[in-house]
């Protein structure tokens, strides 16, 4: 009989670090990474450029991101992980909206004026 092995915390259960913080979500992207999308912030002198990876096994799905500032990296490492559920497509849609709920949980609060005035 083989041993029993626990899973680590990337493969047992949902997590999102949306800054990074913890050193073992840390490293560089995949040789296998999907490439999921970017968004690219100008910031006056140059951008600060996000990209989005998924990481999809049989076991679980990661979000990687890495961001640049002009040639220079900025950070890199797992955001988000989840086990996994249904298409490559689903399960980037389902861990990009939890990294942009964690990263931004109330979104801006907006009201039209009253039409009075």
């Amino acid at each position: 009989m083989p041993a029993l092995r626990l899973p680590t915390e990337l493969e047992a259960a949902s997590f999102v670090d949306p800054w990074i913080h913890d050193p073992k979500h840390r490293g560089p992207v995949p040789v296998d990474a999907v490439f999921v999308g970017q968004w690219d912030d100008y910031v006056g002198i140059d951008d600060i450029t996000e990209v989005l990876f998924l990481v999809p096994d049989d076991r679980r799905d990661l979000l990687w991101s890495l961001t640049t500032y002009g040639k220079d990296e900025l950070d890199c490492g797992c955001v988000a992980g989840a086990p996994r559920a249904g298409t490559q497509k689903d399960a980037a849609i389902r861990l990009v909206k939890a990294l942009v709920r964690a990263r931004y949980p109330k979104p801006p609060i907006f009201t039209w004026p009253p039409r009075d005035q």
